[in-house]
């Protein structure tokens, strides 16, 4: 696929949640500020306001999850897609439920139960192989749950001074997040959750394989 087609794929997606963003400052019965929301959703205070002021950027599938759940503002599935036309430019993509019935649906339905914070993803990253979970298969992310030692878990690592977050995929070995990745030469290195520029947002729960392991 040319660069063109993958920026055009990025601005439609920027532009979509640029609307979106309005909207929910529009529409948030509380009327909190750009800032205000970011901190209620559990995000860097400048990951909105960057976003805002047209710096090129797109917001993570994960941010606009949290920013959603904060807000009580749905997100269509053009505002949480990957800007990758191919799907691959995250570790992991939400799997829209919406008005799916198909088996796929009905079963992860049936894994998330009444639980509130419980989302399902798509996995893409190699980065769980020795957890268990590989590209393709469906997961659901708690983000009410406490990790625990080798738990798969989703967290973000914050680059202050660009004010915005990459969304990772990682095995928790306390104090370490661990890319689990069967090719060892393609292993990311550690990260250290330090609660300031590595933050742990949510634990995975429940899978479905959606193909045979490699």
């Amino acid at each position: 696929m040319s660069t063109i087609s993958k920026r055009e794929s990025v601005d439609r997606l920027r532009s979509a949640q640029k609307a979106w963003l309005d909207r929910v400052v529009k529409d948030d019965p509380q009327r909190r500020t750009l800032s205000e929301i970011a901190r209620d959703a559990g995000v860097s205070h400048t990951t909105l306001t960057r976003f805002a002021g047209d710096d090129g950027r797109t917001l993570s599938a994960l941010t606009v999850t949290q920013v959603s759940r904060a807000t009580g503002i749905a997100a269509p599935s053009d505002v949480r897609g990957a800007p990758d036309p191919d799907g691959l430019s995250e570790e992991a993509v939400p799997f829209v439920l919406g008005e799916r019935t198909d088996a796929v649906a009905s079963a992860v339905r049936l894994l998330i139960g009444e639980r509130q914070g419980a989302d399902p993803w798509i996995i893409r990253t190699r980065s769980l192989e020795d957890a268990g979970f590989y590209p393709g298969d469906v997961v659901v992310l708690d983000l009410n749950a406490v990790p625990r030692p080798r738990d798969a878990v989703c967290a973000q690592v914050y680059d202050w001074q660009r004010g915005g977050a990459e969304t990772v995929w990682r095995v928790f070995d306390p104090p370490f997040l661990l890319d689990a990745s069967r090719d060892l030469s393609a292993r990311q290195k550690p990260l250290v959750v330090d609660s300031e520029r590595v933050l742990i947002k949510g634990v995975i729960t429940n899978s479905l394989r959606m193909r045979a392991a490699a």
